[in-house]
């Protein structure tokens, strides 16, 4: 049940972040003719609509989180234990050595350590609120997958040309090596 309303919310989130306003009461048709008072609005078909980038997101969300794998947290991240890991546990203010690949919902990759054939170190506190929480769930040798609401990714604005605003971000991500900051 807690699934299904946190499903719930994260959908009326994306579509309300991503979603088009309403035709204004006092718009025509596009033929120049005011909407029908005795037959209500001229409302068009939704079968004739194509979904908006909100309502693909919604839907992706929607059925990633459908799987009994899924994990929902209560900020909204969900995540996939791809592996599990023995070591280590990273706080905020640790340092993590990671392979990651992060993509759209389309497939489409913006970022890969494993095309670059390198794993990368970074501070857990300098990046996006969904790698902050996400990782801290994982321990060294873990591999999860993270779906990340745009509220916790880069919202309505990005700055990276590949990531439109409003996104849902996917990772892959391994975590290698904890090193906590003194």
């Amino acid at each position: 049940m807690r699934n299904a309303i946190l499903v719930a919310c994260l959908t009326l989130g994306l579509v309300a972040c991503g979603g088009e306003g309403q035709q204004a009461a006092d718009e025509t048709d596009g033929a120049g003719t005011p909407p029908d008072v005795a037959g209500g609005m001229n409302v068009p078909d939704p079968a004739d609509q194509a979904p908006t980038f909100a309502d693909l997101q919604a839907a992706f969300v929607a059925e990633y989180a459908q799987d009994e794998s899924t994990v929902i947290s209560d900020s909204g991240l969900m995540y996939r234990v791809l592996r599990e890991g023995d070591g280590a546990s990273p706080d905020a203010n640790d340092v993590v050595e990671v392979h990651y690949e992060g993509r759209l919902i389309d497939g489409s990759v913006f970022d890969s350590s494993y095309e670059r054939e390198e794993t990368i170190e970074f501070p857990l506190n300098r990046l996006i609120p969904g790698w902050i929480e996400g990782v801290q769930y994982m321990q060294e040798g873990a591999k999860y997958q993270l779906v990340i609401p745009p509220a916790l990714g880069y919202g309505q604005r990005s700055d990276i040309e590949a990531i439109p605003p409003g996104s849902v971000l996917i990772f892959d991500l391994e975590l290698f090596t904890v090193t906590p900051v003194e």
